[in-house]
């Protein structure tokens, strides 16, 4: 079981480190890392523009392990690199979509992503190609 509680200001470190962890940023649609500097500058802007929610995922210990953020209809994920694998990404979908209809990019390749996001609920929509290569996949609530 996970809770989710909103992002305070004291989360702009961990937010950074979670998106910065290597295999995130490869999964990222944008694979570079992001400077510190450059974040905490983004993130005070996301904390105030009502169009766009982060939240924090809590594990059954209290011990914050990843985040969903969710704004214009679409949402991103990203768990611990420590606390994969064990349904938290799935659960975490699963609550902040009920009534929502919101959209996930993702890798072709970001099996994980794929997987947590289908258990959650959503199906294929359109596969986006590149030099006729599948390069991104957008999976939408069902």
């Amino acid at each position: 079981m996970i809770y989710l509680r909103k992002a305070l200001p004291k989360d702009c470190w961990k937010i950074w480190y979670w998106r910065n962890e290597e295999t995130a940023r490869m999964n990222s649609l944008n694979t570079d890392p992001i400077p510190y500097e450059e974040h905490k500058i983004w993130y005070k802007k996301v904390l105030q523009n009502p169009e766009i929610c982060i939240l924090i995922v809590i594990d059954n210990d209290m011990w914050p392990v990843g985040y969903v953020r969710m704004g214009y209809g679409k949402i991103n994920i990203c768990v611990d690199k420590d606390h994969r694998k064990n349904g938290h990404a799935t659960e975490a979908i699963e609550l902040v979509s009920w009534k929502r209809y919101l959209t996930a990019e993702i890798k072709c390749d970001n099996v994980a992503s794929i997987k947590a996001f289908k258990n959650a609920g959503y199906e294929d929509a359109i596969s986006k190609t590149q030099n006729g290569a599948s390069q991104q996949k957008r999976i939408c609530q069902i």
